[in-house]
């Protein structure tokens, strides 16, 4: 392996062995989904991608999953500003930048 952090292989931290069902990737943002439907988010917190809008440092990166305030989560997208759901319930679920209102079902954007 190289010195150079930027392309280092690194196990990400505080995620139990076996315990990823699925991955989902989007503009800076990694969503891990647990095997029990939890959601855990690292990397740049844009458009409130972890979920949390009283968030004041979005901007920050993180290289530690900080837990996504949804559960029961099936499987999950990403697009440029937004992430969207399919719970176990078969309910789906959207957050992030409501610019659009294609984007996501919340009429009332900012």
């Amino acid at each position: 392996m190289s010195t150079n952090t930027f392309y280092d292989f690194a196990k990400i931290p505080n995620v139990p062995d076996g315990s990823v069902a699925d991955i989902a990737t989007g503009n800076k943002v990694t969503f891990l989904i647990l095997n029990n439907g939890d959601v855990y988010a690292l990397g740049q917190n844009s458009n409130y991608m972890f979920g949390n809008p009283s968030n004041t440092n979005a901007q920050a990166y993180t290289t530690t999953p900080v837990q996504v305030s949804i559960s029961n989560v099936a499987t999950m997208e990403l697009t440029q500003n937004s992430a969207v759901a399919l719970l176990k319930d078969a309910t789906v679920w959207s957050w992030g930048y409501n610019l659009y209102v294609s984007q996501m079902s919340n009429v009332a954007h900012r």
